[in-house]
């Protein structure tokens, strides 16, 4: 069915700063798009690679092309931010320039949306190709269904929808309504989801709408940390109404200390982070003075000072003598028995089984030691309900869990926060 002359269904916001290998295949499956009532709102970050050069040449042949030009580069959060201001379609969709969609993306994405009288929120799948270049919907699908089943619990949307963003289809006067994209480097799409998925729960999904994404190297280091911290503030700012609420408390909670054991277990990689872990812990202590949604984080206090002082943790990282992993995995221990950082709903028999195998493991040696621990973990979290085994994970536990490298898991777990 054609839309009536000059309707909008769907405005498709592409912020674009120095892309330009990438940037050709990305017009090209736009301009393949099936969906009739189609605009497409280039933001102009300031590109100096002549990226923009393609993006002219074909605003010149098609009127629904519209390009805004920032004064100075602002990042993709603020670009995004204007494109939702000048957008003029009853759902917006947003497209990075290194990334390509499939030509019924919109069109399946849109009927979902619309069917019904109308949905909020529309999420097709993700798709990403690993190093041997076939692509995967694995965790987008993973995701899709962990969303689903949180809100079949009667969790809130916000709890689970943190990531793949640009999977999906969102109704313009509810993002309107909302902050937009984060300004931090970090987490910027995740601060789009808080502020958007906060006041709804209304989402259908539609996995045969693909996206395509191409993995881009993010910040690292001191900056990657000082960044979440910026994302953190942002976050607590959205959540402040409701910062009373268990779930806003949860959320923050596995935010924040997720991401103080992804610094604590990069400074065992890398002595120069060491002096970024007190830092963060004094601009943390900042954040939480002045933020009435993260208040109650003071009484969590000594769990932040549990986690920057077990120093002993470290060499279970690394596989050290036995004498230090012993002592390592009985500071793991204790501090998940009592303060069960992997947030509010996770049980202590969650907490205790992941302990558990840790400690198991700090008695073995060499890499034989990795591959026990793989093993107790896969056997424990088994045996939970399926609900605590998604929520132990953190969102990326249980790929890792899959994975053979104990290392891999202590870096990375909850390292982007809790669903």
């Amino acid at each position: 069915m054609q839309p009536p002359k000059g309707e909008v269904r769907v405005s498709v916001i592409i912020p674009v700063y120095n892309v330009g290998p990438h940037i050709g295949r990305c017009i090209e499956s736009l301009r393949a798009q099936l969906l009739d009532g189609l605009e497409f709102v280039f933001v102009d970050d300031r590109s100096t690679d002549g990226s923009m050069a393609a993006v002219e040449a074909w605003a010149a042949q098609d009127p629904r092309v519209r390009i805004l030009r920032n004064a100075e580069s602002l990042g993709p959060g603020p670009s995004r931010n204007r494109g939702i201001e000048a957008a003029r379609g009853d759902y917006l969709s947003f497209v990075d320039p290194h990334d390509w969609v499939a030509p019924d993306f919109h069109e399946l994405l849109y009927a979902a949306a619309a069917a019904g009288g109308g949905h909020d929120v529309a999420k097709g799948l993700g798709v990403t190709a690993g190093p041997d270049g076939r692509a995967s919907g694995l965790e987008s699908r993973r995701l899709n269904e962990r969303i689903a089943g949180t809100l079949r619990e009667g969790l809130p949307l916000y709890r689970c929808f943190t990531r793949e963003h640009q999977s999906a289809l969102y109704r313009r006067a509810l993002v309107k309504r909302g902050t937009g994209h984060g300004s931090s480097q970090i987490e910027r799409d995740t601060t789009f989801l808080l502020a958007v998925t906060l006041p709804t729960d209304d989402i259908v999904f539609e996995e045969h709408a693909v996206y395509h994404y191409v993995k881009q190297q993010s910040p690292a280091g001191p900056d990657r940390y000082a960044g979440e911290l910026d994302a953190l503030a942002e976050q607590a700012g959205l959540l402040e109404p409701v910062a009373n609420s268990e779930h806003a408390r949860d959320y923050l909670r596995a935010r924040t200390y997720a991401s103080l054991m992804g610094l604590y277990a990069d400074a065992a990689k890398d002595p120069s982070l060491g002096g970024a872990v007190d830092a963060y812990a004094q601009r943390l202590g900042v954040i939480v003075g002045g933020s009435p949604a993260l208040r109650f984080l003071r009484e969590d206090s000594a769990a932040c000072r549990a986690l920057l002082e077990h120093r002993a943790l470290l060499p279970v990282v690394d596989c050290l003598p036995d004498g230090q992993k012993m002592a390592g995995a009985e500071a793991w221990i204790d501090f998940l028995r009592e303060y069960q950082i992997l947030g509010g709903p996770c049980t202590n028999a969650c907490a205790i089984a992941m302990a558990d195998a840790i400690q198991l493991a700090a008695a073995k040696k060499g890499r034989d030691g990795l591959w026990y621990v793989h093993m107790q973990l896969k056997k424990k979290l088994s045996s939970l309900p399926k609900r605590n085994r998604i929520i132990i994970t953190l969102k990326t536990y249980r790929r890792l869990a899959n994975k053979h490298n104990l290392q891999a898991i202590i870096r990375r777990i909850g390292r982007r926060g809790a669903s």
